[in-house]
């Protein structure tokens, strides 16, 4: 399969660089581009001025993050000659596939797997943390983002099997799992439970709460613990796949329905719909780059038809085609990226 030789390529070709800061690397462009526009919308030409989806990597992500300049992801694989394989990468925004680095990797004859990643600066040092999953256990681990050996921070109290349920604000990690929402640590320690849930599939923080999206609402409650709160509701009486958190004064609240609605809401303020409903479709992922709000949606049936969608202001959605199973959709002012069952991508702006 090419996910496995490109795997295994770059087991051959990885390599580390140290220090404090964030890990930097090479960022050359890869020249195949293409201008692309959503043949269902009406756009400007300004609008339309796209190059993309270019592939930034062979490999399906389990998770995604970026930062300033990197992308940090998990992905899986299987090859019926060596059984399962799981890893974490590391590459510049600007990557051709086959130069990313394997920060670290497992193989097992049994089913592993790993999913969402987060990462902190913690002792002067910079660290990823990341869900991995095999034989009904969730454990939360860490690893240098220089590379090496992971490190079972903990094992949660239940399975955690969500998209995007992991995250940090440098001083403790949060996460959801099948029964609650918890934090930790960075260092690790003790586990404690911030509230009793279930469904649980998106997380997000600002400075003093933490929130998730289970079901027809989005919740909040404190870091310290607390009272749980309703602060956001599906639009449709459909459930809620993904949220962005965008914090402020007020913090912002952006969200992913079944039925392609996408949503966002000041907390206390007014809902405002940025995608309209269509049964035929559901939004899997939402983020905001600072300008424009970002979404994957997929039809409803097997998500094998699947768009990117940016909108800037009140104009109208440009879209480029995704694939099947796009998800984590993210970006920056140059850039958004997402991944789907087949590769990791980059769309310019």
């Amino acid at each position: 399969m090419k996910h496995d030789i490109l795997f295994s390529l770059v087991l051959v070709t990885f390599s580390l660089s140290a220090g404090c800061a964030e890990p930097d690397l090479d960022e050359s462009d890869a020249a195949e581009n293409e201008s692309a526009a959503d043949v269902d919308e009406v756009v400007s030409e300004a609008e339309q001025a796209l190059t993309g989806p270019t592939v930034v990597a062979w490999t399906a992500p389990g998770g995604l993050l970026q930062s300033t300049g990197n992308l940090y992801w998990t992905a899986n694989s299987f090859s019926e000659f060596g059984g399962y394989y799981a890893a974490v990468y590391r590459a510049g925004k600007g990557n051709a596939p086959g130069s990313e680095l394997i920060l670290h990797q497992e193989s097992s004859p049994n089913p592993v797997t790993f999913g969402d990643i987060t990462y902190a600066l913690v002792g002067g040092s910079w660290y990823g943390y990341f869900v991995s999953n095999s034989g009904g256990v969730s454990h939360i681990k860490r690893v240098p983002l220089t590379g090496g050996a992971a490190v079972v921070l903990a094992t949660s109290p239940a399975e955690i099997g969500g998209r995007q349920t992991l995250d940090t604000d440098g001083t403790y990690l949060y996460w959801a799992d099948a029964a609650g929402v918890y934090k930790m640590p960075m260092g690790g320690g003790a586990v404690t439970t911030l509230a009793g849930a279930s469904g649980v599939v998106s997380l997000g923080l600002d400075a003093a709460n933490v929130y998730y999206a289970a079901g027809l609402q989005i919740y909040a409650v404190s870091k310290s613990g607390g009272f749980v709160a309703a602060v956001a509701n599906a639009t449709n009486v459909q459930n809620i796949n993904a949220i962005f958190v965008k914090p402020g004064s007020p913090t912002e609240l952006f969200w992913a329905e079944e039925g392609r609605i996408v949503a966002r809401k000041p907390l206390g303020g007014t809902t405002n719909i940025v995608q309209s409903r269509n049964d035929f479709w559901r939004s899997t992922s939402v983020s905001f780059d600072g300008s424009r709000v970002l979404w994957t949606e997929c039809t409803t049936v097997n998500n094998n038809n699947c768009t990117a969608k940016s909108k800037l202001g009140q104009g109208t959605p440009v879209s480029v085609t995704a694939g099947v199973g796009a998800n984590f959709i993210q970006g920056d002012a140059g850039s958004y990226f997402f991944g789907n069952l087949s590769a990791l991508y980059r769309v310019g702006y």
